[in-house]
This record gives structure tokens, sequence and C-alpha cells, in this order.
């Protein structure tokens, strides 16, 4: 029997008090695939699945045959020094190579001399026929693979197998014994293969664009295993789901098995880009199991000129509005994405993207990724990087909520734009951080209410209202203005391929953050000088007496640690007019009281407990659902 290693380093998310990894659901698919075939248990013995990082790990290696690494910008280079190692120490075993992070292409494998096969695409063909060609056969006969052969490089017609082919890791019962670590897991479902669309920053599309629908019963059944095994979350990689009726019926099925038997609690998904009917009601579904608490409703962008180069059709801003009162009608808060780094967008196309969007009814939150060039998408072309001037720097992928330690052995080989032709670097750094401080400081709330009254009775846009604040801080010696200096400085390092675009302070535990996190927890540390900060500014933009009870209205709904119950008294109603929506705001003597429900121990709690799992969902700011607001009423004027 010849001896199989199959490898998929992933990322240690959480702490001491909150660690779990994602199951090694690609190897798992290969493994399952090919040991479902007689040929191949007759011949190879499948040893452990590796997917921890751990120190001489070539030791253990038991006369490897075939050593195979799954490969994503998270794990390259860490498969390459592994890969180095064991062909130096087994200079006869073979090393073959896959995942996202390969490309069908000669000079691929030209780059990689310690590697003897790259397999593209899918990979459950290509590996089992691989398997079933050492052993006497010819590599002619393996789809999707690259491979030398008398001192050339060749490569293979990529094909791959049905979906009704396609074998479970978990319904075959290759992940059982994994149950035995002490590790907490996060398993991944799969219902359907590829994406429709073909957006050039993405390569979830297959090579043809074709979508592959997985038999529901199977992902049925792998839900009751994930039941049965007590996992509490779980990944669903699919790139719309919700896209159809049958997903509302896994949807269904998800909730029913949490009702009848407690797991899997929580499933994080990636909603249909088409706002249809099916999307809406696998959304519902979801979220009245409480499985599921916000919608995304991806823009990636508000510039025209952007999405036409990256090939992607937006709602209209009408549909859009549309989109969000159909979640609100029933209690999901929907968030929206863009990307920074597209083709043609600029400083100000980028920040009046935001505008457009809270215009439009945007009020829950706006997350910004950053845009990374994939190797198997359409932008990493030459043709395209040259046209758009696209400037990448060459980085660990920007992860969040993991060991800094960890963040260390993280791979340096994504590319992240930093700057195009239409937005210099420094422009990059300067998006960079308004987007932070819109997240922070309106979406996140410590100054959400403010921003809300002062466009409501003086016109000012929320852009020009975070616009000048930033600078005004940037500018001022103060507290605020320190910690906005050093933010600048991560995204400048970062510009220019120095650090790592996350936030750590050991204050907030042992892990890193998104930086617009980190921002909104670095002024929680200096909560009271914050406010008196930017009192100036806010003076000056509405009258004194009105903002400085604005301003007391404002901290008092940020939901901050160690404060059990605050009390103020106002001569505004502040809370009628924010909560109930009132057009004008009424001179009214009021005591406002805010009990917490909650009391966290330390710093680290807080951040882990309120900012990472709550902070999409409004549990930045004090509400009916984490306080008990009273309101005590005087004369109205």
């Amino acid at each position: 029997m010849k001896n199989v290693y199959l490898i998929q380093f992933g990322a240690e998310f959480g702490d001491e008090k909150s660690k779990c990894v994602f199951f090694p659901y690609s190897i798992g698919c290969l493994a399952a695939f090919a040991w479902s075939k007689p040929e191949i248990c007759e011949k190879y013995e499948l040893k452990e699945l590796i997917f921890i990082r751990e120190n001489n790990l070539t030791e253990r290696l038991e006369e490897p045959f075939l050593v195979c690494f799954s490969s994503y910008v998270w794990n390259y280079d860490y498969n390459i020094d592994v890969a180095k190692q064991i062909k130096s120490k087994y200079p006869e075993c073979k090393i073959l190579f896959g995942g996202h992070q390969i490309t069908y292409e000669e000079r691929s494998l030209e780059n990689m001399p310690f590697a003897d096969f790259l397999s593209c695409y899918e990979g459950e063909l290509s590996f089992y026929s691989l398997l079933k060609e050492l052993d006497g056969g010819s590599l002619e006969n393996v789809p999707s693979l690259v491979y030398r052969h008398n001192g050339e490089i060749r490569k293979n017609p990529v094909a791959s197998p049905g979906a009704e082919e396609l074998v479970s890791p978990y319904l075959s019962g290759l992940f059982d014994s994994l149950l035995k670590k002490d590790i907490e897991y996060i398993a991944t479902i799969e219902t359907v293969r590829g994406c429709p669309f073909a957006c050039a920053y993405c390569d979830s599309s297959l090579c043809d664009r074709k979508v592959k629908y997985i038999p529901s019963q199977r992902t049925k059944a792998e839900i009751d295993w994930i039941a049965d095994k007590k996992i509490k979350v779980c990944f669903c990689i699919d790139s719309n789901f919700g896209i159809s009726e049958r997903d509302v019926e896994i949807a269904q099925y998800l909730a029913d098995k949490k009702k009848s038997a407690g797991f899997p609690q929580k499933i994080d998904v990636a909603l249909s880009k088409e706002k249809n009917l099916p999307a809406v009601m696998t959304a519902e579904v979801l979220h009245n199991a409480n499985m599921f608490n916000i919608v995304t409703l991806s823009v990636q962008s508000t510039n025209p000129d952007s999405l036409r180069a990256v090939g992607r059709k937006n709602i209209n801003f009408s549909e859009f509005r549309d989109s969000i009162e159909v979640y609100n009608e029933r209690g999901i808060k929907p968030f929206t994405e863009l990307i920074l780094g597209l083709p043609y967008e600029t400083y100000d196309s980028f920040c009046d993207g935001f505008q457009k969007l809270i215009d439009a009814g945007q009020k829950y939150y706006i997350e910004v990724y950053r845009c990374y060039i994939l190797p198997n998408a359409a932008l990493a072309k030459k043709e395209l990087l040259k046209k758009y001037g696209i400037q990448t720097v060459t980085t660990c992928p920007i992860l969040h909520h993991v060991s800094p330690e960890n963040t260390l052995k993280v791979s340096k080989s994504a590319q992240i734009v930093v700057a195009t032709d239409s937005m210099p670097r420094e422009d990059w750094v300067k998006s960079n951080l308004f987007a932070i401080i819109m997240q922070a400081f309106y979406f996140m709330g410590l100054l959400g209410y403010t921003a809300d009254y002062i466009h409501s009775s003086t016109g000012i846009t929320h852009r020009r209202f975070f616009e000048g604040l930033m600078n005004y801080l940037l500018n001022k010696d103060c507290l605020s203005g320190d910690i906005l200096r050093k933010f600048k400085q991560i995204f400048s390092c970062f510009a220019y391929g120095e650090g790592t675009l996350n936030y750590y302070d050991k204050d907030f535990g042992d892990i890193t953050w998104f930086t617009e996190e980190g921002l909104f927890l670095a002024i929680i540390k200096i909560f009271d000088e914050f406010y008196m900060d930017i009192h100036e500014y806010i003076a000056v933009l509405i009258p004194a007496s009105i903002s400085e009870e604005l301003l007391k209205y404002q901290k008092l709904m940020v939901f901050t640690p160690f404060n059990n119950k605050t009390s103020a008294t106002f001569s505004y109603d502040f809370y009628s007019f924010f909560e109930e929506k009132n057009s004008q705001l009424k001179r009214k003597e009021l005591t406002l009281t805010v009990k917490q429900n909650i009391q966290y121990t330390s710093l680290a709690d807080y951040s882990r407990e309120v900012v990472w799992f709550k902070r999409k969902f409004g549990g930045t700011l004090c509400n009916s659902e984490n306080s008990e607001i009273t309101v005590e009423s005087g004369v109205a004027e």
C-alpha cells in the first residue's frame, strides 16, 4: 500500500475562549471521491488529513508516496515551504498542488520545481485519475492536470464529475475521526458549484461558468450529520444561496433541524445577488429560526464606470430602497458591501457611494472589502492590470479575529490593490480612513445620531460631515487626533507593502481586529475625551445649546463596557425625534435612563461579544434588545 497525505492548512479563529477551525472540506471532497473507488482502496492508504500548522511536520510522515496541497491566499507560500521540506527529505515523493491559487498554465509549474503536478479547477476527477494512472498508467489520461513529460510541460484538457457523482466527506465518514480532536469546528455546506455571473474580481465561476446543483437529499443528510455531531456553526460556500426555490426548502430543513436537535445553531451564507422572492423567503426562514440575522445587498460600487469594467450590473437605487423595506418589514437587517480599489473608482466616487447608499435607505451597515487580484479571476490578466494601472502589494490576506501569532503564520501571497490610474496610493489611504470613520462613527453608532440630526436640521450631508470631522481631527492636537493619525499610518504603511491591515491591542484580547473595529474600540478607551475633542466641531454646525445636549444623548445611547445604568436630563426630546422619526426636534424636559442588560468584566469580553459578534446588528448601540430604556417626561413647550 502506498501512503497518500492531503494537506489544507486553514486559520484558527478566536482566542482561547472561542477558538475554532473549519473542517478541511476541499481535501475531504477529493479523498471521499477517490476512496469511494475500490481500485484506489486496494492500492493506496489514505493517511490523516492535515489541516493545522505544526512544527516538524515532515518528521512524522510515514513513507509518503504522494502529498497533495490545497492552496489559497492564506496558505500558499506556507504550502510551498512545507512541500520543499518534504521533497528534500523524501525525494521520491510526488507533490501535487491544487486549489484556487493554482492557474491552468504551463508557467505555473515552471515556477514550482519542487512540485510534480498541478490540478486545476475542480479536483475530484483529476486527483482520482492521477492515483489510478500513477499505478502503471499514463498521465495523458488525467484531466485538468499540468505535468512534466520528457523535459517539457504539458497540460491536459479540463474535465470534472457531474454533481450526482460527487461524494460527501461528511457522509463517507471521513471527518468522524477529526471529532476526537479538542477543537470547535465550522462545517462547510455546498449545495451548488460555480456561479452564473462573471465578476472580473472574483474566481467563483467554474471554467465553463456552468452551475452544478448538488442533490438536495445529500445536503439534507449532511445537515443531519452536522446536527448529530453537535456542530454549532455552518458556512455555506454557495455564491448565490437563495437564488432558487430549492434553497428555501434547504433553509427550512436547517431551521427544522435546529428546532428538533438544537444544531446547527447559526449559518453564514452569501445570499443571491438577485433580490428575488426565493432570496427573501430563504432569509426569512433562517431569520425566524434565529440562525441568520442579516442579509447582504451587495453593490460593490456605485460608480457605473467601475461596474462596467468588472462586468457587474447593480439594481437601481429605487429597487435597493425597496429591498431594504422588504427586509425591514420582516425584521431582517440588510447591510451592503463595497469593494475598494476597483477600476475607475476615485476617492470622490468611493465616498459618494456611502452617501448614495445612506440616501437610498442603508442605515445598518456598509462593509468595505479591499480588492484582491486573484490568480484565476479575469482582473488578473496582464492586459487589464495595465489598462487600469492597477498596482498591488504582496501581503498576507486580511484576516480578523485570529491571534497575532497565527496572523504571522498566514501566507504572504495575497495581491491586494493599493492604487489604480484613477486612485493613487494617497487617495487609497484617504479612502480607507474615510471608510472606517463612516463604519465606526456612523454605522457602529459613536456619532450616528449626531450626523443624522445635523443632516436633518442643516442639510449637511453625511459625507461632508464626516469628511470634515476627519480633517478636523487629523489636524487637532488631541487624543482622538492621535488615534486617527495612527490608523492613517497603518493604511500608509500597508499601501507601500509594510505591515498588515488589521488592528491589535492586548486590552481587547489576544486577537486581531478589522481596522474599523479597532477604531471603535480605541475610541471606547477614551470615550469621554472623544466627545470633548469633537465638541467644538459640532458647535460650529448647530447652536451650542443643542449640540451640547445632542452629544450627551449620543454618549448615553452607545453600549459601553462597565456601564450598567446611566441617567441624563434633557430640555429637548431627542428620544422621540430619533425613535419615533419625528420631523422636528421639540423642546421638552425629560429624564432618560438607560440600563444595559449585560455587564462585562473585561474589555476583551466586551470586544468579543459586542463588537465582534454584534456590530452589524446594532449591538454597539443601546436598544430594546440589550437595554431597558425609561423616559420620564416633563412639560412640552
